[in-house]
Formats: structure tokens, C-alpha cells, sequence
């Protein structure tokens, strides 16, 4: 159960209490639950719908994902100077 806990918190970007999994022990329910604690009403939608797409991914998608990130990033730490 805490493998289940610590990977929905990693995957999905969210805190949820090991309770909350004994309470609700569908699917179903538990998407529900961490729907409706949400701080920003679907962005637990948004980030799975973004692993599912990284995951798909090949490595050198990925590759040039991360290249781009970090261009992207050189230019906003530029913009602070």
C-alpha cells in the first residue's frame, strides 16, 4: 500500500494520505477522491495526460525534449540577469 501511496505522489505530482487508498480501494473511487482534492481542478488530468505522453516517448523525443527545456530555461535565467 505505501508503494501505491509514494507512486501516486511521485507520478502525479500530488500528497495523499495512505487513508485516503483504504477508503476508497477501486479505481473508480480513488481517481474521485484525488479529483476532488485538488488545488487547481484538472490538473491532476493534465499531468497524467503528460506521463502517458512521456512515456510513449522515444528516446530521442525525450532527448530533444529535454534539449529544448533547457534552452528554455537558458533564456528565462538570461531574461533575470
Amino acid at each position: 500500500m505505501i508503494k501505491l501511496v509514494a507512486g501516486i505522489r511521485k507520478l502525479l505530482q500530488c500528497e495523499i494520505q495512505p487513508g485516503v487508498v483504504f477508503d476508497h480501494p477501486t479505481v473508480a473511487g480513488l481517481a474521485a477522491a484525488l479529483r476532488s482534492g485538488e488545488r487547481s481542478p484538472g490538473q491532476l488530468e493534465k499531468i497524467a495526460q503528460a506521463r502517458l505522453r512521456l512515456d510513449n516517448m522515444s528516446p530521442e523525443e525525450k532527448a530533444l525534449l529535454t534539449e529544448k527545456a533547457r534552452q528554455l530555461q537558458n533564456a528565462k535565467a538570461a531574461q533575470n540577469d
